[in-house]
């Protein structure tokens, strides 16, 4: 018997599809709801994370340069130059742009606070989380002080952090050291992602955030997130100070913070003076050592000295004459003897000896090599090691090459390079122009004055030394001078002539030595030579020492580094560095002065008076985009005593107006199901049933107009209704709608392109008039492979062929019937559509 599938269909009534849809839409109202609270939850989760992300990011810079970075200009979108850069000049913020610097409450040297946005590109993170939930730029104001790392210091904090109460939440008033804000979910005081203001702060902003937005103080707010307060903050107060720092001019260079020496056992009452200093120093050009110098006599022999080396308490102590004794007697050894026992550890300080020590492997194998473990290999051929040979080494020159053996298979290394090595530089000639100059001379740093002229005699000086004949050294006759080392490899007793690893020095204090014959660690593979150093002209192939990996060839060369002094101190620090040989990588050692990171012989107090200029908004400390234009004054810088002292007068502030700005709309959807299309204002709207408008206006007058304090800024009003139109029925509106196909049957499935209904406001249900396409086949057994063609049986199998499966999969045996209890049977039936 064959099955048959019947289906039986049946519709709904108008009444039962009214009470569905009023049931889901009881169902709805808190699904959406909380949907709703999932999204606020959800954009409050980023906001905390870009805050938290770059709070530590701040410190993981503070760690790693001594300071704090000063802000980037709000102001700056993606394009700009300097998006996502740090506002500086020298050692000082600068208030470009939308950046303002307010006056700390704290007395400090310099009580400046900068306020703007995140310098995301010094801090190394990528631009998306400089932006919070809301799609805001977040604020972040820092201490200035605490931007240089000359001035850096745990108590020099300047911002105020007040919480919901008023009350100071530092111990220390007014001694926060930087503090990110995220205006949060109103937005009041924001910067958007194009660099505009969101929202006017003081009409706008709740009572308790104005704080946070106003930017004409170093007083900010912080508090649990509420109905009056939803701003998120983080802010530091102190903070560990490293003193080993990498320096921000050179990634290659770390210094000692403020210090030139450490003191090795004093405490707080002690006179440092006599004791040691650990001093690390360059002996000779290829070997670093640690030297112990004291106060009055130097040594050079670079010795560390101690009668024994012991734990904390004292015991458990080591003689280090047990192994650099120069007698039998105080020698850590056994016996003497050296034909055993062997010597093959130490434990307690005493020797670990034993009378014989076994290598070997089992009879008719050789040793060829250890293992990573150190276990030996072993093999029934010796390894074949192969004769003296010349080979063309990567950089040209033929050089012999020895086989050694190493992990089983013979090498051997053949080394090339060319120094081009420069004139030692003479100190005295450069203290010597230092000396010829009086920095505290009044005109000492007026333009094209004798600090300009000082600066270009040591520029002329390190040219005269950078353009003369090199001294030419082939740097092969070891591994610790050579630039390039080639590996050959022995294979059956014969060289392979292409190197199988060509590696290069990186930096002149490397040593190839170190390192096995296929090291990688470290080390680049080496680049084509390039072009060749031209002896007849130093300097005419890469002029200023910048390109990387020269290979084959290296040339030393001088260059002056300039920086500025700081503390409000004229003129310019500076140090000459040297590219020393061996090495292929662009990397620089000081070597002038001898001690100390600069000279500042040209650093001091210089009297000046100049023109400048700085924005309205930020001479009436104002953080909106409601004032235009600049202030002129004129800045005079006075020594008195010696110190700068900076004062400033005959400020004009006439050319400060209220901007002209357009209005702004907003648009509300029509509900849905319905629609319209209409101009209004000279602008085509399509579906849209109202219209909002938020005016801006100038106080004193149509804008463009005069300004003479804040009250005078431009704003944007309260926002009106300004056009309403009807909204009709979208007939013309659809919805796809997919069935699959049901059990038994196999396809693409049953879609419909459901039709809006006007009346019932509503899509209608599926149906034969809007069915798009139908793509289902019953699926059968289908016959497999016969079990014996052309015989039958008097018996059946599982399934029967062209029957209905209960589900479109499954293998098995099947059978057709052919005659009176007569069968064909075929196994490998499968389930499929028909």
């Amino acid at each position: 018997m064959r099955n048959t599938l019947i289906r039986d269909q049946k519709g709904f009534s108008l009444v039962e599809m009214a009470i569905a849809m009023i049931v889901i839409g009881v169902l709805l109202v808190p699904a959406l709801h909380g949907y709703s609270l999932f999204l606020q939850d959800q954009r409050r989760d980023e906001t905390v994370t870009a805050v938290t992300t770059a709070t530590q990011a701040i410190g993981n810079f503070r760690s790693i340069y001594g300071r704090y970075p000063c802000p980037a200009r709000p102001d700056a979108v993606l394009g700009d130059a300097d998006y996502g850069m740090e506002s500086r000049a020298g050692d000082q913020c600068v208030d470009a742009g939308d950046i303002v610097i307010v006056a700390s409450n704290k007395a400090l040297p310099n009580q400046d606070v900068a306020i703007g946005a995140l310098p995301f590109r010094q801090l190394n993170l990528p631009h998306e989380l400089i932006y919070d939930g809301e799609n805001n730029q977040l604020t972040y104001a820092v201490t200035e002080m605490m931007t240089d790392d000359t001035t850096f210091a745990n108590d020099m904090g300047g911002i105020t952090v007040l919480d919901v109460d008023d009350n100071q939440l530092t111990t220390n008033p007014d001694s926060a050291h930087f503090i990110v804000i995220s205006h949060s979910e109103n937005n009041v005081g924001a910067i958007s992602r194009e660099g505009a203001n969101v929202g006017d702060c003081a009409t706008q902003a709740p009572v308790l955030e104005r704080e946070n937005c106003d930017r004409a103080d170093a007083v900010f707010r912080a508090g649990a997130v509420g109905d009056a307060f939803d701003d998120i903050t983080s802010f530091s107060v102190t903070d560990g100070i490293e003193q080993w720092q990498l320096s921000a001019a050179n990634a290659q260079d770390i210094h000692l913070r403020r210090s030139t020496s450490f003191a090795i056992g004093p405490n707080t009452t002690d006179d440092t003076s006599s004791f040691a200093t650990a001093e690390v120093a360059l002996s000779v050009v290829d070997d670093a050592t640690i030297l112990v110098e004291d106060s009055t006599v130097v040594s050079d022999t670079g010795a560390v000295k101690s009668d024994s080396l012991c734990t904390t308490g004292g015991t458990n102590c080591f003689r280090p004459d047990l192994i650099a004794g120069q007698t039998a007697d105080e020698s850590l050894t056994c016996d003497g003897n050296p034909a055993g026992p062997y010597l093959i550890g130490i434990r307690n300080g005493t020797p670990v000896c034993t009378d014989e020590v076994d290598f070997s492997c089992p009879t008719g194998e050789y040793v060829t090599g250890f293992d990573s473990s150190g276990n030996l290999i072993c093999d029934t051929e010796p390894p074949i090691a192969c004769p003296d040979q010349v080979l063309t080494t990567t950089c040209g020159p033929a050089r012999n090459v020895t086989s050694f053996f190493n992990g089983g298979t013979y090498y051997g290394y053949a080394f090339s390079g060319e120094c081009h090595r420069i004139r030692e530089l003479d100190d005295d000639d450069i203290d010597d122009i230092v000396d010829d100059y009086d920095p505290t001379d009044p005109n000492f740093y007026d333009p094209g004055g004798g600090f300009d002229q000082a600066m270009q005699e040591i520029r002329d000086e390190i040219d005269i030394y950078n353009n003369e004949i090199r001294t030419t050294e082939d740097c092969a006759a070891t591994g610790t001078n050579a630039l390039i080392r080639d590996t050959f490899r022995c294979e059956n007793g014969a060289w392979n002539t292409t190197p199988v690893r060509v590696t290069e020095k990186l930096e002149n204090t490397e040593d190839f030595s170190g390192f096995g014959p296929l090291y990688t660690g470290g080390y680049h593979p080496a680049e084509a030579p390039g072009v060749s150093y031209n002896s007849s002209s130093p300097m005419a192939v890469d002029p200023n020492n910048t390109n990387n990996q020269r290979d084959c060839w290296c040339r030393e060369d001088y260059r002056l580094v300039t920086t500025g002094c700081g503390g409000g101190l004229a003129g310019q620090r500076f140090r000459i560095d040297r590219h020393i040989c061996p090495q292929t990588q662009h990397s620089w050692q000081r070597v002038y002065p001898d001690s100390g990171s600069y000279n500042t012989g040209f650093c001091g107090c210089a009297e000046s008076t100049s023109d400048e200029q700085m924005t309205c908004a930020a001479y009436y400390g104002y953080s909106g985009n409601g004032i235009s234009g600049y202030v002129d004054f004129t800045r005079t810088v006075s020594c008195g005593t010696g110190s700068p002292v900076t004062t400033d007068s005959g400020h004009d502030d006439s050319a400060c107006f209220c901007p002209d700005r357009n209005d702004t709309y907003r648009t509300e959807a029509c509900p849905f199901g319905t629609t319209n299309n209409f101009t209004y204002n000279g602008t085509n709207y399509s579906g849209v049933e109202n219209i909002y408008r938020t005016e801006w206006s100038c106080p004193t007058g149509p804008a463009p107009a005069p300004v003479s304090g804040i009250g005078d800024a431009g704003s944007y009003g309260a926002e009106t209704l300004v056009h309403n139109e009807p909204c009709v029925c979208n007939s013309s509106l659809t919805q796809a709608y997919h069935e699959d196909c049901p059990a038994g049957y196999q396809g693409a499935g049953i879609d419909w392109e459901l039709p809006y209904n006007c009346t019932t406001s509503s899509f209608d249900p599926p149906s034969d008039a809007n069915k798009v396409s139908e793509d289902c086949s019953k699926c059968i057994w289908q016959a497999g492979t016969p079990r014996s063609p052309g015989e039958t049986f008097s018996y059946g199998a599982e399934y029967e062929v062209g029957d209905v499966c209960p589900a479109c999969s499954g293998t098995g045996s099947c059978y057709e019937v052919v005659g009176t209890n007569e069968f064909e049977i075929w196994d490998g039936c499968y389930c499929a559509g028909q």
